[in-house]
């Protein structure tokens, strides 16, 4: 019988620091950039890291705008993701809420 390894041994070495942060955001998607823009609000120093080569998550599919609306249509969700949203529209970069939109996918989901 073979014996399990449990341990790994490296030896000790300098490792030079690149950059540093008050704060380290890991993943840029929505939950991502809201943290980011929070702690930058308040003046700390963020470092955002993400895994793939561009930021957004599943805002990139545009299904997390729809989270802004509730069932009826009435926006539920403010705050800095809907400064967000104001910026991303101030720059022609998003449409806004169409309730219209979750209706049709409520619909078509239940069709399915």
């Amino acid at each position: 019988m073979e014996k399990k390894i449990t341990t790994v041994r490296e030896p000790a070495r300098d490792i030079p620091v690149r950059a540093s942060a008050d704060i380290l955001i890991v993943g840029g998607g929505p939950a991502g950039l809201m943290a980011a823009q929070a702690a930058a609000g308040e003046g700390l120093k963020v470092m955002l890291i993400e895994s793939r080569g561009y930021l957004g998550g599943n805002l990139t599919i545009g299904l997390p705008i729809l989270g802004f609306l509730g069932q009826k249509g009435n926006q539920i969700i403010e705050g800095l993701p809907q400064r967000f949203i104001d910026r991303l529209q101030e720059r022609g970069a998003a449409s806004g809420h169409d309730f219209r939109i979750l209706y049709f996918l409520l619909y078509y989901s239940i069709m399915i």
